[in-house]
Formats: C-alpha cells, sequence, structure tokens
C-alpha cells in the first residue's frame, strides 16, 4: 500500500473514531500544527486555507493537493472566527462530543489574522472556497444526520421507512423562507464578515466555473462544485503556479454512511420540491451570481416536483 493510500485510510479511520479516540489523537496533531503554523510565521511563508461550508467536497480538494504536494502548507477548516470556532468547541464538549480539528484550526488560524504578524506578511494568503447548490448542501447534511431524528420521523409519520424519511426532509426544507437559510447567506453572513472579501464584487462566469478575487490580505480562489474537476485542475494552478498536469481531483467523503448508501440513493432520485419555494431560493442573490438563467432554469426542471395530471 503507498504512502498516499495508507495516510487516507487512518485519515477515514481517526475521523469515524468514537470521540474518545479522535479528541486523543487530535490533540497530538494539534501540537504539530502549532509548532509547524508558528514556524510558518516567522518564516513568512504563505498558508493555504481550504475554508467553506460542509458538504462541498472540501475533503477532496483538500486531500488531493495535500496528496499531490506534500510540501504545500495547506490547512481545512470551516471558520476564520476564533469566538465561533470557540462557541462551537465548548459545545462539543459539553455534549462529549468530537472536537473536530478543523475548529481548533479555524481558532488558531482566526486568532492569527487579526494578530501584527498577519499585517506585516508580505504577500496575501491563500485561500481556495467553493460554492455549491445549497439545496444539495441541506440535503446532503439531512442524510448524513438522518440516523438522529429517527425518533422524530417515527414520531411524526408513524414508522421508519424510505418514504417517511423523504416526507421529513422535504417538510422540514420547505417550512422556511429559503432565502434566509445560513448556506444561501454564508458567502456575505460568514465569509465577508471573516476575511473581508466579497466574492458577488465581481460578475462570475457560470460555464468557465472559476474565479480569482484578490485583495491587500488575501487571493482567494472561488470554484463552482458543478464544475469542480476542470476549476480545480485550473484555478488551482493558476491560483498557486503548479502544473496543470499535475491537478486531477480524486473525490473522497471521509463521512459517508455506507450502511444507509440505499436510502440516500432514494432520496437523492426522488426529493422535489415545490415552485413557491424554488421561485424564492432561485431569486437569492447567490444563485443569480453562479449560475446563467438557462441554469437555473434547468435546475428549476431538476427540483420542481411533477403533478399528476388527468
Amino acid at each position: 500500500m503507498n504512502k498516499t493510500k495508507l495516510r487516507r485510510k487512518l485519515v477515514t479511520f481517526v475521523s469515524n473514531s468514537p470521540p474518545f479516540f479522535y479528541n486523543i489523537v487530535n490533540s497530538l496533531v494539534l501540537n504539530f500544527d502549532n509548532r509547524k503554523i508558528n514556524s510558518l510565521m516567522s518564516e513568512q511563508k504563505i498558508p493555504v486555507l481550504i475554508y467553506q461550508q460542509g458538504r462541498v467536497a472540501s475533503t477532496s480538494v483538500y486531500e488531493s493537493l495535500k496528496n499531490s504536494f506534500p510540501h504545500i502548507p495547506i490547512y481545512h477548516l470551516h471558520t476564520l472566527s476564533a469566538e465561533r470556532a470557540d462557541e462551537e468547541l465548548r459545545k462539543l464538549k459539553g455534549n462529549n462530543e468530537r472536537s473536530f480539528h478543523y475548529l481548533h484550526l479555524g481558532k488558531i488560524f482566526g486568532k492569527l489574522i487579526n494578530s501584527r504578524a498577519f499585517k506585516n506578511k508580505k504577500e496575501p494568503w491563500k485561500v481556495i472556497t467553493i460554492f455549491r447548490d445549497p439545496i444539495e448542501i441541506l440535503m446532503s447534511l439531512y442524510i448524513l444526520h438522518l440516523e438522529k431524528n429517527e425518533e422524530k420521523i417515527i414520531s411524526a409519520y408513524g414508522s421508519l421507512s424510505e418514504q417517511n424519511s423523504l416526507k421529513y426532509i422535504k417538510e422540514k426544507m420547505e417550512a422556511d423562507d429559503p432565502r434566509n437559510w445560513e448556506i444561501v447567506t454564508w458567502f456575505d453572513s460568514v465569509f465577508k464578515k471573516e476575511i473581508g472579501v466579497d466574492i458577488f464584487a465581481k460578475k462570475f462566469d457560470p460555464v468557465k466555473g472559476y474565479q480569482i478575487i484578490k485583495n491587500d490580505n488575501f487571493e482567494v480562489l472561488i470554484m463552482k462544485f458543478e464544475e469542480l474537476s476542470k476549476a480545480y485542475k485550473y484555478g488551482v494552478s493558476e491560483l498557486l503556479g503548479l502544473p496543470v498536469d499535475r491537478l486531477d481531483i480524486e473525490y473522497t467523503n471521509l463521512h459517508n454512511n455506507k450502511s444507509a448508501a440505499d436510502l440516500q440513493r432514494y432520496i437523492r432520485s426522488e426529493l422535489r420540491f415545490n415552485e413557491k419555494f424554488l421561485d424564492q431560493i432561485f431569486d437569492s442573490k447567490v444563485y443569480k451570481h453562479f449560475y446563467s438563467s438557462q441554469q437555473l432554469t434547468h435546475l428549476k426542471s431538476k427540483w420542481l416536483e411533477k403533478t399528476n395530471e388527468c
């Protein structure tokens, strides 16, 4: 077994291990990370931060880059706010859950971007982020955590079945105005707030599938999930000056629930929404920015529930 496969097996094993074991391993890894990050700052080297919401294939981007270019200082996180990370870590500790590595990294880098060392850096830090259809993200999150809601499904619908699980997810997603979902507003309410980069400031090419935005502090590569293979190859090459022929993405899912694979396929193939819901969410800024009008028409056709015609 080569080093890449062995490393991936170890990462997957630890990611799915019980909280006690995960947290011990995590504390050891963090000691190493802290020393390495302090060394980077003292030498004024530029880190690469894979920073975005969850369920957007960010692990695949991180693992692909890490495996192909192990010498590059790459870090995977979902927040760059020390306060936000601290709050989440306190909740997890109180519930005896895993203290996720990405939160500790978010706390470390969140403090650093407010430090004098960051203000005195010679070049902008590199950030890679990914946009994915928010409907896909939320559906994926519900599927991932479906086991935790089994009692709610039984209580609401009388039994646990594929059809009732589908009903549960559909009703939960249609219950609120989707324009107010955090995953819809994330690039304004979180990303821009935490690093000061407005991804809506420049027009996005929905066919090209990626864009680089730069300010004094960060150089950001934003990639569209539907074009990820192409965007990863050419966008990362442009951002980091790496050879295109070494930039093929390998898809990885560390948290996939294989025991529920059939249920996942069923929900993904059957989940559809009413027209009012779709009109609301597709009217949001994030959809209009990343999709052309033709692509939005296709998306609506994909997600629109079918009506019975006489």
